[in-house]
């Protein structure tokens, strides 16, 4: 009780400084991941408002401590990140500046909005740290701000491990206290701690690379379609994926041509989608709206298919295939278990329906690299 009531001396009594720190980060969060390196117009000024706070309220004795602190964590988080991003548990469509920058964000909470933490157990903070961090980055990445390749369970599985030791080590480095005797033991728990849980993490990572090898190279799967015209054609894998929410896995894809290499133009092409839960075809529409809408496709362009689909598309329950066969560029078809549906006539359909996953400015880039054979796919 005594060293809890020593650190709050050390603290600046503001409230409303600590609620301000408290929601800038919460802006600062929401701001990154919806806008990626765009947010830095907003986020690189509220760093500076944070130490014009400091020195209004009379706390400039605490803007070197929060500098130190915030340099220390974003060093040490940014080069975490870039390591995970090697081993291929990250995928970035450009160069997250606005990572780097929620990270200095991070460090400049540790001592204010975050500090309750200081005083709990080490096991609840490691909890907090490996739950919350966890669901940071997966939720991210459900708003297309980062990519995970390994899915949502291998990836949240490293991530837990990962701040479940990241967090109680960042609570240690940001006490400017110095060392007394309960801090020494602390931190000699911290490290004893943080020493067995790298060495999980070690042992969960390694598996990673080998399973790269292990799927690099896909069966030859075929499939038989019959088309309205009773005109028979085998199509050959190109490459397959997984599409995932949160911590569910909706469908498997695959592309296939008949060659099985895909070459853009090239037809006839297919894309076959089998499901793993049962959707609705309302759902089907809206999703495959949104993702015209990312691609920023006309919106009459974009009604005007709509309503090809909503004459076409069943509801589909799991285990159902819903193929996608582009016969040239002006035709194209859906099969529903293998069975023809009705033949779209429309010169543009075909291109725009495949570039949800085909093309470069896709929400999901690892998606399409996974479809066009360039990485594997553990599925």
């Amino acid at each position: 009780m005594k060293s809890m009531l020593a650190n709050s001396r050390h603290l600046p009594k503001h409230q409303g400084f600590i609620l301000y720190n408290a929601l800038s980060f919460q802006a600062v969060w929401w701001s990154s991941v919806l806008w990626l390196n765009l947010s830095l117009l907003l986020t690189i000024p509220l760093l500076l408002c944070h130490f014009i706070l400091l020195s209004s309220l009379g706390k400039r004795q605490y803007r070197q401590v929060d500098l130190r602190l915030m340099l220390k964590v974003a060093a040490l988080g940014i080069g975490i990140d870039a390591v995970l991003s090697v081993l291929g548990l990250f995928e970035f469509a450009a160069f997250p500046w606005w990572l780097g920058c929620l990270w200095l964000h991070f460090g400049l909470s540790l001592n204010h909005s975050l500090a309750f933490m200081r005083p709990l157990p080490l096991i609840l903070q490691a909890l907090l740290g490996g739950i919350f961090g966890t669901l940071s980055y997966v939720a991210g990445a459900q708003f297309n701000a980062v990519t995970l390749p390994y899915g949502n369970v291998i990836s949240a599985v490293v991530l837990f491990f990962v701040w479940l030791v990241l967090l109680p080590f960042l609570i240690q480095l940001a006490n400017p206290y110095g060392f007394n005797r309960s801090t020494k033991a602390r931190s000699f728990t911290v490290f004893n701690f943080s020493s067995l849980s790298l060495l999980a993490l070690g042992l969960l990572i390694a598996p990673l690379k080998p399973l790269e090898a292990k799927t690099s190279n896909f069966e030859n799967i075929t499939i038989e379609l019959n088309d309205a015209a009773d005109v028979t054609q085998t199509f050959q894998e190109v490459g397959r994926t997984e599409m995932d929410w949160l911590w569910f896995s909706l469908y498997k894809a695959r592309l296939m041509t008949v060659t099985g290499r895909y070459q853009q133009g090239q037809y006839p092409l297919l894309l076959d989608i089998e499901y793993y839960r049962d959707i609705e075809s309302e759902d089907l529409l809206e999703a495959t709206k949104d993702q015209w809408q990312h691609l920023k496709f006309a919106e009459k362009d974009i009604q005007r298919w709509l309503s090809l689909l909503t004459a076409t598309w069943p509801d589909v329950k799991q285990g159902d295939h819903l193929s996608f066969k582009v016969v040239d560029g002006q035709t194209s078809q859906f099969f529903f278990n293998h069975q023809p549906l009705e033949i779209i006539q429309d010169a543009d359909f075909a291109e725009a329906f495949l570039a949800i996953w085909l093309s470069k400015d896709t929400s999901r880039p690892s998606l399409r690299a996974q479809l066009l054979g360039e990485k594997p796919c553990d599925c």
